[in-house]
């Protein structure tokens, strides 16, 4: 059910950041991952980050995660792009929605 999706999606919410960098790119910092618990599945609404001292939207190869196990998941995914998920700031800016 949780795979990894080869395409980068495209599918978070826009914000005033006009430019949108892979989750993989060297020197991008996420600064804010925003899940929403959605019937059991953690499903990604926005993936923020500073590239080159600019905000930028950051491309994730995956929309949703399981509830139990998410961060797991980023990491097993992250090391398969060659690259450090709690070193890119993923792990520690993540935040939850939880309202219906």
């Amino acid at each position: 059910m949780y795979t990894f999706n080869e395409q980068l999606q495209t599918t978070t919410i826009p914000t005033e950041s006009t430019q949108r960098v892979s989750w993989d790119t060297v020197g991008l910092k996420v600064t804010h991952l925003g899940l929403k618990r959605i019937e059991g599945v953690l499903v990604v609404i926005t993936c923020q980050g500073l590239y080159q001292g600019k905000r930028v939207d950051v491309a994730l190869p995956f929309t949703q995660l399981p509830n139990i196990g998410y961060k797991a998941n980023i990491v097993t995914w992250a090391y398969e792009f060659g690259f450090n998920a709690k070193r890119k700031g993923l792990l520690k800016n993540i935040t939850i929605d939880t309202n219906k």
